[in-house]
């Protein structure tokens, strides 16, 4: 009878370990999406006809802007711009200068009426705002105010810009969001 009990607990101790381990921590980060993944979710869960979204590259002697494959695409009042960087180190360099104009009016008070969600690390980064008359130019001056629902993303290859295109359209940002499956305004 020892023996037997030895040998489930054993074997019991092993299961246990064996479960811990495959149990997984969550990844931190945010969600990387290809072009062609992004593609595949606009068009299956947004209904986003191919036709309609614009593919093209950026070349950084014509505009400063990182070389990159890029997706542009309008969806009920909601503008969709990604941009899938060559090296990913610079789509991040061009976030993180965004990012401290955004820190910059989070501390100023700019922001305190909006609601937002943001955090940004050394491989990833975002800010979501969503409010009235912001004030901020983060998402261009002319989103200081009426209704806005503004994204920027950055993770791995892929940075992210989310808006909408009319005051009457900030509802419907978030419908995105959650189809892309990232963060929304809290």
């Amino acid at each position: 009878m020892k023996i037997v009990r030895k040998t489930l607990s054993l074997v019991l101790a092993s299961v246990m370990v064996l479960s811990l381990a495959g149990c997984k921590k969550k990844k931190d980060g945010l969600k990387e999406y290809t072009q062609d993944k992004m593609m595949e979710v606009l068009e299956e869960k947004l209904g986003i006809d191919e036709e309609d979204i614009y593919l093209g590259r950026n070349d950084r002697k014509q505009n400063g802007y990182p070389d990159a494959d890029t997706l542009d695409v309008s969806y009920e009042g909601v503008h969709i711009s990604a941009s899938f960087c060559d090296d990913p180190q610079e789509g991040k360099d061009v976030f993180d200068k965004s990012y401290q104009q955004f820190e910059k009016d989070l501390q100023s008070g700019i922001l305190d009426e909006a609601s937002k969600s943001y955090e940004n690390k050394d491989d990833f980064g975002y800010y979501v705002v969503k409010g009235t008359d912001i004030g901020s130019g983060v998402f261009g001056d002319s989103h200081r105010s009426g209704d806005v629902y503004g994204a920027y993303y950055c993770s791995g290859s892929m940075s992210l810009h989310i808006l909408n295109l009319k005051p009457e359209d900030a509802d419907k940002v978030e419908k995105v969001l959650k189809a892309l499956g990232l963060p929304c305004a809290e």
